[in-house]
């Protein structure tokens, strides 16, 4: 995507939480950042989805961008393409989640569907706009579909998003389509005591930090229970 033209297709922004104490806690915090971004970027090239829109035209591949502490995942599709891109997104996210838990500079987000314009690290439209607010709402660390994005996917056909009470600051407790991160993390030899172990680093652990952390740990059970908890 060279040039600021309209697309539609399926958006994700994530955010570090609790960048400030990051930044002061981390001897390179920049760097460590730029590495998960540089991940996020590899798997994207080589996980990309390719195609064409409705009306013939060629799609780009999957376009990630960062500005500060964001990081924007786009993909340009085709309407009878959202489940699959859908799909991809929660594949990387699982990624990103696995590598910010490890660089202690964990993320949470929201997928979105919709209009959206790109052009270098600058993006704007509706589609970004609900992402944005939406991750704001996100009480974890963890991934979660907007609306326009749960009404277009079907969760029950999904190896990477599963149904689950988000814990968002609207109270919503419905259950919508979130990350199913813990696969990833549980096959790459990780379990909940490294888990605890890494919350437990980032401290100091402020009461709103905490029930973000008490949070995933409820998710990390729920997906694991059939699991040794180590």
């Amino acid at each position: 995507m060279t040039s600021a033209d309209e697309r539609r297709g399926v958006v994700t922004m994530l955010d570090v939480l609790g960048w400030k104490g990051i930044y002061n806690r981390l001897e390179q915090p920049l760097q460590t950042l730029r590495g998960l971004v540089d991940n996020l970027q590899d798997a994207a090239s080589n996980w990309s989805l390719r195609g064409y829109s409705d009306d013939g035209t060629p799609l780009d591949g999957t376009l990630v961008r960062s500005i500060s502490d964001t990081i924007a995942i786009f993909n340009q599709v085709s309407l009878s393409d959202l489940q699959p891109t859908i799909e991809l997104h929660g594949l990387l996210c699982a990624e990103a989640i696995r590598w910010s838990l490890l660089s202690e500079i964990p993320v949470r987000g929201a997928t979105s569907i919709g209009d959206f314009e790109v052009f270098e690290s600058m993006f704007v439209g509706k589609a970004i706009d609900e992402a944005a607010a939406w991750y704001e709402q996100g009480d974890w660390v963890g991934v979660h579909l907007t609306p326009s994005a749960e009404f277009a996917f079907d969760a029950a056909e999904s190896a990477h998003w599963v149904n689950y009470p988000a814990p968002l600051r609207t109270g919503r407790d419905r259950p919508i389509p979130c990350v199913r991160w813990t696969d990833t993390w549980f096959s790459d030899e990780q379990d909940r005591t490294s888990l605890q172990r890494i919350f437990t680093n980032m401290g100091p652990i402020t009461p709103d930090i905490s029930t973000k952390f008490t949070n995933t740990l409820s998710f990390y059970d729920c997906m694991t229970q059939d699991e040794p908890k180590g």
